[in-house]
């Protein structure tokens, strides 16, 4: 009976199966945040390059909207006088029933119209463009399509915003058995336009 309590054999057994599954879950857990680090880094550097990308850009699109503007104004003064006074009638008209929208409802319908396009334009456009920065950078394990812009600021026209700034998010699997959870990635860049002296 005593021998039986003194034998040690098996004991590095006993510990390797104690000792090993939590080394491994370790390297795995050491594997995972190195994976993110790095979509982490090329997300931010994608977002970075196309923001970049638009805010070295948007001046020769602000002089050219700005020529076609001209062209267009000084098509407008070519048009006679009495097709003129009907194309202001139904420009008055259309700003009438949109008070009275407004006053109903307590909605500007113009506005709230034009904004939801702008900003479905604008998020296309940039959803695209860092899309495809995320592919030149050609990492195996980040897929483009999971990355959406979720809004994009960009100086307009006739607007004095000086800064180019892109929200986007990028979902990743977590790597847990029998999960099947997504973590959301949020970026924010902020580049200040060039838009001329």
């Amino acid at each position: 009976m005593r021998q039986l309590f003194k034998r040690e054999t098996g004991s590095i057994t006993l510990e390797a199966s104690i000792v090993m599954p939590m080394f491994v879950l370790f390297v795995v857990f050491l594997l995972y945040m190195i994976q993110f680090a790095i979509v982490d880094i090329t997300i931010n550097k994608a977002l970075s390059d196309a923001t970049k990308e638009i805010a070295t850009q948007i001046y020769p699109v602000k002089v050219t909207a700005e020529g076609i503007t001209n062209y267009a104004q000084s098509k407008y003064d070519d048009i006679p006088e009495e097709y003129r006074e009907s194309i202001n009638d139904s420009k008055e008209f259309v700003e009438e029933q949109n008070a009275y929208i407004e006053e109903v409802l307590g909605v500007d319908l113009i506005g709230e119209v034009t904004d939801g396009v702008t900003n479905t334009i604008n998020t296309a456009i940039l959803t695209t463009l860092v899309r495809k920065s995320l592919e030149d950078q050609q990492i195996p394990f980040i897929n483009p399509d999971d990355l959406t812009v979720i809004s994009g600021r960009m100086p307009l026209v006739n607007s004095e915003e000086e800064y180019v700034e892109i929200i986007a998010s990028y979902e990743m699997n977590i790597p847990i058995p029998f999960l099947e959870k997504k973590y959301e990635m949020r970026k924010r860049v902020v580049e200040r336009a060039w838009i001329g002296s």
